[in-house]
């Protein structure tokens, strides 16, 4: 078993710079590949982040279940100034190993969930700080998960099976997604099924073709009624060094 924690500044790599004094407490207990058998070994691990931004804003909008009816509710006490807004994840990981006769599989999962501060249109971490009130700070309870079936005939070529999820707002979902209860496009759930093929010319050297089908929860949001054409080719030449 191993453990890590660690007190941390900054955004991470969304945050070119810091731009409060709050500090991120960030921690992970993790299970170093352990042999179930001869063929077969697993790994797996616990991670907890605990944290947060603080608002240049007083309006702050969080989810709400008011007359039944959920939606978005905005608190804009002037108190909210320099508190902190909540940046609160959870996750868990496991990887399983097995050598065969074809070569070796491995499956791959992890999950996460917990509360995300961000803006209307995105869900992402702000970059800096919000500095006006057509852009307040929206909070939302959020999960996501990504399995992955890879194969590796040899040392050269592999191929993989990836299924994922992002649901960046786990209250709202279909036809909840609206503007009426003040819903914007960085509400919508995302799934995505993608699969492809990877040569290894050398441990430096390799290329992946990889296509993935993205298909969208449909809502009643203007250009979301159904799912738009997003599914995605990629030819990767990668070169480690």
């Amino acid at each position: 078993m191993k453990f890590d924690a660690g007190v941390f500044n900054g955004q991470g790599l969304t945050g070119p710079e810091e731009y409060d004094s709050y500090k991120d407490f960030i921690s992970r207990v993790s299970l170093k590949p352990y042999s179930l058998s001869k063929t077969v070994s697993l790994s797996a691990g616990l991670s907890f982040f605990e944290g947060g931004i603080i608002q240049n804003s007083n309006f702050i909008y969080q989810m709400g279940d008011g007359n039944s009816d959920k939606h978005f509710s905005v608190d804009s006490s002037v108190s909210n100034i320099g508190e902190k807004a909540p940046r609160k994840y959870r996750g868990l990981d496991a990887q399983l190993r097995i050598k065969n006769g074809w070569g070796k599989t491995e499956l791959r999962g992890e999950y996460w969930w917990g509360t995300q501060t961000s803006s209307a249109t995105t869900s992402e971490t702000p970059t800096a700080l919000f500095f006006s009130i057509s852009n307040p700070y929206y909070v939302r309870p959020f999960n996501g998960a990504f399995f992955y079936l890879l194969h590796s005939f040899d040392r050269h070529n592999q191929l993989g099976i990836k299924y994922d999820w992002y649901d960046p707002n786990t209250l709202l979902a279909g036809n909840e997604i609206n503007s009426a209860v003040g819903a914007h496009p960085a509400d919508i759930k995302y799934n995505t099924f993608g699969l492809g093929y990877i040569h290894y010319f050398d441990e430096n050297l390799k290329v992946v073709a990889w296509y993935e089908f993205v298909k969208n929860e449909t809502t009643e949001l203007t250009g979301y009624t159904t799912d738009i054409k997003d599914d995605v080719l990629t030819l990767r030449l990668q070169f480690r060094f």
